[in-house]
């Protein structure tokens, strides 16, 4: 069985051709059933959360992420979320590969909204406001600069410094981005 860490992943699923095959994938005929949740009581702190999520084709491998949600691991230096992804022949079942669960949801959920943006969004758009400074929103930056013409991007989170980095990081290598300064929420909801 094949071991796929969290680079050889990402380096393995660059945001065009991802999006292409996403954009197939949900027109497809997979079965994809409601994902089970399971409570793990963890004594002094916050509920942990076991998710199973399946999915297959008819013709083509199954696969099962498996992921725990543990809110305590902030004060761990952790990340909340951990998990794998077992992927398994189509025909014998034997599992071919086990695939970094945290950088396979990361680069899949910033495809996904690259691919809404795709349908959604002005073929012009060049401006991109990221709300939020955690672990997506650099790949939220680059999967959406690979479906439109990205060259300005700003940046809103709570934390100022990461905010800032994440600005010079994007900066370094791609386009113009800068952190909002400003204290108000970025939009207050309908009135």
């Amino acid at each position: 069985m094949r071991m796929v860490s969290a680079d050889d992943t990402r380096n393995s699923l660059d945001f065009p051709s991802l999006v292409r095959s996403l954009e197939t994938a949900f027109a497809g005929d997979a079965e994809v059933p409601v994902r089970h949740h399971h409570s793990i009581p963890r004594p002094g702190e916050q509920d942990a959360t076991l998710l199973l999520m399946p999915a297959w084709d008819t013709h083509g491998p199954t696969g099962v992420k498996i992921v725990r949600v543990t809110p305590g691991n902030a004060d761990r230096g952790l990340p909340a979320i951990m998990g794998v992804y077992l992927l398994m022949n189509e025909v014998t079942g034997e599992p071919e590969a086990l695939i970094d669960g945290q950088m396979l949801t990361v680069r899949r959920t910033a495809a996904a909204s690259a691919l809404g943006a795709h349908f959604l969004a002005r073929a012009d758009s060049h401006r991109l406001l990221m709300v939020g400074t955690g672990a997506l929103a650099p790949h939220l930056i680059e999967a959406h600069a690979s479906v439109r013409p990205i060259r300005e991007v700003k940046i809103w989170g709570r934390n100022p410094e990461k905010a800032d980095k994440l600005a010079s990081s994007w900066t370094a290598t791609r386009s113009r981005s800068r952190p909002s300064r400003s204290c108000r929420p970025v939009s207050s909801g309908p009135t």
